[in-house]
């Protein structure tokens, strides 16, 4: 049986996404409530609008030479991330799991850009946003909306039978408002319900 979620749109970053239809597989619709399918719309939403950024992160890397990875910067996101993850009661390395595949989504579509625009002989782009002052500001705040609604939706997340839609960079690029195949695979590769039997003590 299926759980269609609903696809009312949801606040992100102070606007308001509509996000692709999204549907919960369980034995039984009721195992997973409206509260939760609900949380699941909001990650997708965030997700999106997250990869959605990415495009003017490329512009501005493009502009200035810097490199797409940052290695530094990533650390110091994902070690925030855990301690988060943490005060929420989530588990702290599957969230770190999670988000550390946002970023390499977020840098699968940068290189897919960097070659378009290499292949073109693109010049620089007009008046680029800032990153350091702008966009990153704007990830940053997405982060504890995101562990949040991870929180509310973990139930959903751990019983293995999500299943959302997904689209090709090149989709999400032209503004299709969902969430590329690599970003969702924490979410459907079952490693929330691996890490939860792990992380769960028997009772002797």
């Amino acid at each position: 049986m299926a759980l269609i979620l609903p696809t009312a749109a949801t606040p992100v970053d102070g606007q308001h996404l509509l996000p692709s239809a999204c549907a919960l597989s369980a034995g039984k619709a009721e195992n997973i409530d409206r509260t939760q399918a609900e949380a699941l719309a909001t990650v997708q939403a965030l997700m999106a609008a997250r990869l959605t950024l990415m495009t003017q992160v490329a512009q501005t890397k493009w502009n200035t030479g810097a490199p797409i990875e940052d290695p530094a910067r990533e650390q110091q996101l994902l070690d925030d991330i855990r301690l988060r993850a943490a005060q929420a009661n989530l588990s702290p390395d599957w969230v770190v799991h999670f988000f550390r595949l946002q970023v390499e989504a977020g840098k699968e579509i940068q290189y897919m850009l960097f070659a378009q625009w290499d292949s073109e002989e693109r010049g620089k782009f007009d008046h680029p946003v800032d990153l350091r002052a702008d966009i990153r500001p704007r990830l940053d705040q997405m982060t504890p909306k995101l562990i949040g609604a991870l929180s509310v939706a973990w139930p959903a997340i751990v019983s293995g039978k999500v299943h959302l839609k997904s689209c090709s960079p090149r989709a999400l690029i032209s503004g299709a408002g969902c969430v590329t195949p690599l970003s969702l695979v924490p979410l459907m590769d079952g490693s929330a319900r691996a890490d939860q039997r792990r992380t769960v003590t028997p009772i002797p």
